[in-house]
């Protein structure tokens, strides 16, 4: 007889699966996946956690720069007219230069403004500088800060971020314990020149609480507390010099490199670069701190730059998008940090006061700017 054939010869010819049909798949399936299978799923399993690590890290760069970009402005501080000191007064002997207010403005503002992934590939720079303004009595560093209303806002930025605050506070307190004896004398003539009553910040002194002086002195900045000296702080109004506003190197730099890159390049390169990101766009935004008048009142005396500013005058598209970068730098400040300067600023430029008041109060920053070029070219020799 001939035996019949099943039509799946494997089965005949596995007297295994006749028996135990069941178990021999399970095996078969076991073996093939831990061979197999389950290696290269744990590989993919693998690369798939390492790519969403990588992703994840990737998005938070990326939106750590565009809120750098597109970060809200932050709130403006209340204007405090300078005060005169007795010249004998313990606290108005304290020196700082132009220099290092410069130096000290530029940390304030870039540790105020910037993000923590920045300000680590910022640290050696930023202790350069803070190397630079040690010696500066930390009183004299605190009225620094809060005697510029561009600089307060950073400091509240520095104090809603604990990873800023913490260091920053560390370091402000083992400097005052270093000049201990020297706080009490100072004390009277720090109230005065912030115009804060001093019954409002003894407290502090007494319980060594820097902190909360620091705290209260952002709140009375900003305007969220009252603190008003009782009696008059000066008998004569006070002097503003314009050469006591900040300036630093690196700004001086940044402004000449804004004129000569305006005034050499070509239309398309000034349009590359003048938007979020652009050379033109950073340098501009890295400005915004230093006061109109120093910036104007530089940019008169330094011939290269009233050069620079006569070739891009010459371009007609050049000079319309210079003008509408420069007049918005240049209009950041309200007209009370601005008036008490004009005096002495005319008289540097060799400018009429009335007619440079006349332009402050307009806030016609680009007929100013326009008004010194043709001053210069008619009184400067070629």
């Amino acid at each position: 007889m001939i035996e019949k054939v099943s039509s799946k010869p494997f089965l005949v010819q596995s007297p295994e699966f006749r028996t135990t049909p069941v178990s021999y798949l399970d095996r078969t399936f076991e073996s093939t996946l831990s061979s197999c299978i389950l290696p290269k799923f744990a590989l993919c399993t693998t690369i798939s956690s390492l790519f969403k690590k990588v992703f994840y890290l990737v998005r938070s760069c990326f939106y750590s720069c565009i809120s750098c970009c597109y970060r809200k402005p932050p709130a403006k501080a209340l204007f405090t007219p300078p005060v005169t000191l007795d010249p004998t007064d313990p606290f108005g002997a304290l020196l700082i230069t132009p220099g290092e207010r410069g130096i000290i403005q530029n940390l304030l503002t870039t540790i105020g403004s910037s993000n923590l992934l920045s300000l680590a590939g910022q640290k050696g720079e930023l202790e350069a500088q803070g190397k630079q303004v040690e010696h500066v009595h930390p009183l004299k560093f605190l009225w620094c800060v809060f005697s510029d209303p561009s600089l307060v806002p950073h400091m509240e930025s520095i104090r809603e971020n604990g990873l800023k605050w913490d260091p920053f506070i560390n370091g402000l307190t083992e400097k005052l314990q270093t000049v201990s004896d020297t706080l009490e004398p100072c004390k009277s003539g720090f109230a005065k020149s912030l115009r804060v009553n001093l019954a409002d910040i003894e407290p502090f002194f007494a319980e060594k609480r820097w902190a909360d002086l620091v705290v209260f002195l952002i709140d009375v900045k900003m305007g969220r507390r009252v603190s008003e000296p009782k009696e008059a702080v000066d008998a004569q109004p006070p002097s503003y010099l314009i050469d006591d506003l900040p300036l630093s190197a690196e700004n001086a730099g940044i402004l000449r490199d804004l004129f000569k890159d305006y005034a050499t390049s070509t239309r398309a390169w000034i349009f590359k670069n003048r938007f979020i990101g652009g050379k033109l766009q950073i340098n501009w935004h890295r400005l915004d701190q230093v006061h109109p008048l120093k910036l104007l009142s530089h940019m008169k005396s330094e011939r290269e730059l009233m050069g620079y500013l006569h070739q891009i005058f010459q371009l007609t598209g050049t000079k319309s998008d210079f003008m509408s970068n420069f007049s918005a730098l240049l209009e950041i400040r309200d007209a009370p940090e601005i008036t008490p300067y004009v005096a002495d600023f005319a008289a540097k430029t060799g400018l009429v006061e009335t007619n440079v008041h006349r332009f402050v109060a307009n806030r016609n920053w680009s007929g100013l700017v326009e008004h010194l070029y043709l001053h210069h070219r008619t009184h400067s020799p070629n």
